[in-house]
């Protein structure tokens, strides 16, 4: 599975612009499946990686990031590995969005 993709870079002045796209894998349990996606980000995704997103079994977030141009392509891909590596991290510890959706309380207990 792609982890890092990305999309565009452009340069102003002394500013590198890089947009990415990062997918996670959501763990066995935890999917949150958002049938309202049409497309991802990154305009050549598969069908089936459209899928997995749709099914809450890929979490797609994309960002822009902005480097001096004088960082070198390896410099900038170790800082995408290590943003997406931080973030999985954090997600793997956390409740996704909209996990809990419908959750109640009852008075008594939890649903969930």
């Amino acid at each position: 599975m792609k982890q890092v993709i990305i999309t565009r870079t452009a340069t102003v002045g002394g500013i590198l612009s890089v947009q990415a796209v990062l997918w996670y894998p959501v763990p066995l349990g935890r999917e949150v499946p958002r049938p309202d996606v049409q497309n991802s980000a990154y305009r050549q995704a598969t069908q089936a990686e459209l899928d997995a997103i749709k099914a809450g079994r890929v979490l797609e977030e994309a960002d822009t990031y902005r480097f001096p141009k004088s960082l070198t392509s390896v410099q900038i891909k170790s800082f995408l590995v290590s943003v997406w590596t931080d973030r999985k991290a954090f997600l793997d510890t956390n409740p996704l969005e909209g996990q809990y959706y419908g959750t109640f309380y009852d008075g008594t207990i939890w649903s969930a």
